[in-house]
């Protein structure tokens, strides 16, 4: 059983103590955010804390990325999302119809589900301003972040609201706002209480920590982190069906660093490797082989587009794949060695180094780099570098398979 979507009910395992503390500030109204890399369950993380706050609470979540082309968009699909999910906690909303709040029009129908004439004079208010010719990017959007507590005070209700990859909340101040700003100056006056999250750990942590930011010292950060063994033994046995034998499940901690996505995909595909009943080391590496350097695997799926997405964020320097390529096979190394291998000069490369680390790629530590996630490195190691840039290893991928087989059982079994 795979499951791609935020991990929910008896699925849900091993984030006891942010749940608590998360439920804690709550009702203190101390902001959190949660950080971590991507697939580590921060969303997880956030519907669960929604479906775990009193029963009087109104919890709302809304994902940046859901849109934030232009202002005015980012508005009323803010807007929307928030009041979908105060009127489907109270059952007038299916769960469904949470794209159709996008349209104001379509809200202002279902808005007046509440009775409330604040609330409908409230979006009164936002269409008039969207209606005309020239729109106020900053006065649409302290609108937006204005109505959490609009709601609150209409339904003398709490309101809590988890906003999901906050940190790309800053692509709207390409149009001349200071987001940031805004956003505290209209959320510090609020009883609203704000759960933020975000995989772009460098950037968020940045926004929130950082002491020339408009939010610093107002949230309360958590890493959404890798698990223990023991978790992973107990995800492994809610995946696989069955417990496993100890030293496959520390091959399979090794190997994922314990990062819940990776240990998903391949409790299962080792479950399904399986051949008359017997679990054992070669079942393993049947999986990785299958799930991370077979191109069409889902490992191998998910660290190309990460790889793709992060290395566009980061830098276009033609040099970025040699560097990635070197560190793959070389880490950690300082810059200087990563210079000799690209041919450049090392100033050159640190800057590109120091791109990556932003963009969370690379991890810096004792005047080294690294790649950040063990399992991305192994992929472009062990399937990009070799099978998927290579097309006389695609087109005897059976071969291939073996090889790597053979390779992998000498690489990752313990000696």
């Amino acid at each position: 059983m795979y499951i791609s979507g935020p991990v929910v009910g008896e699925n849900f395992i091993n984030r006891e103590k942010i749940l608590a503390d998360l439920q804690q500030h709550a009702a203190q109204r101390q902001y959190c955010c949660l950080i971590g890399l991507r697939r580590t369950g921060k969303t997880s993380v956030m519907i669960k804390a929604m479906g775990d706050l009193p029963p009087e609470w109104l919890g709302c979540y809304f994902n940046v990325q859901t849109s934030i082309a232009v202002p005015e968009q980012f508005a009323t699909t803010y807007i929307g999302s928030i009041l979908f999910w105060v009127l489907h906690h109270q059952g007038l909303a299916d769960a469904a119809s949470l794209p159709q709040f996008f349209d104001l029009l379509y809200a202002q129908r279902q808005a007046l589900q509440l009775n409330s004439r604040a609330v409908d004079e409230y979006l009164l208010e936002v269409a008039s301003v969207l209606k005309k010719r020239e729109i106020n990017y900053s006065q649409i959007l302290q609108l937006a972040f204005s109505f959490p507590q609009v709601l609150a005070d209409a339904l003398e209700q709490p309101v809590a609201v988890f906003i999901d990859e906050f940190q790309d909340i800053v692509q709207m101040d390409a149009y001349g706002l200071e987001t940031l700003k805004l956003f505290r100056s209209i959320t510090q006056m609020q009883s609203v209480w704000y759960c933020l999250a975000g995989s772009s750990i460098s950037l968020l942590n940045s926004l929130v920590n950082s002491k020339e930011s408009p939010l610093y010292g107002q949230y309360r950060t958590y890493l959404v982190g890798s698990f223990d063994l023991e978790a992973v033994q107990e995800l492994i046995i809610l995946q696989a069906g069955y417990a496993l034998p100890e030293a496959i499940v520390r091959i399979i901690y090794e190997f994922t660093g314990g990062y819940p996505f990776y240990v998903t995909v391949m409790a299962g595909a080792t479950a399904a490797a399986v051949q008359d009943g017997k679990v054992d080391e070669d079942t393993v590496i049947a999986a990785i082989v299958n799930e991370v350097c077979s191109p069409t695997g889902t490992i191998a799926t998910h660290c190309r587009q990460v790889f793709n997405t992060m290395l566009r964020m980061a830098t276009q320097s033609t040099v970025s794949r040699q560097v990635m390529y070197y560190l793959s096979h070389n880490e950690p190394d300082a810059a200087a060695g990563v210079a000799r291998y690209v041919g450049r000069s090392a100033d050159f490369i640190r800057q590109i180094l120091q791109k990556m680390v932003e963009t969370d790629l690379l991890t810096y530590q004792d005047r080294r780099y690294s790649i950040t996630d063990p399992v991305l490195a192994f992929w472009l190691r062990r399937s990009y570098f070799d099978i998927e840039v290579n097309p006389l290893a695609q087109i005897h991928l059976e071969e291939t398979k073996r090889r790597l087989t053979k390779e992998l059982r000498q690489e990752i079994l313990p000696s």
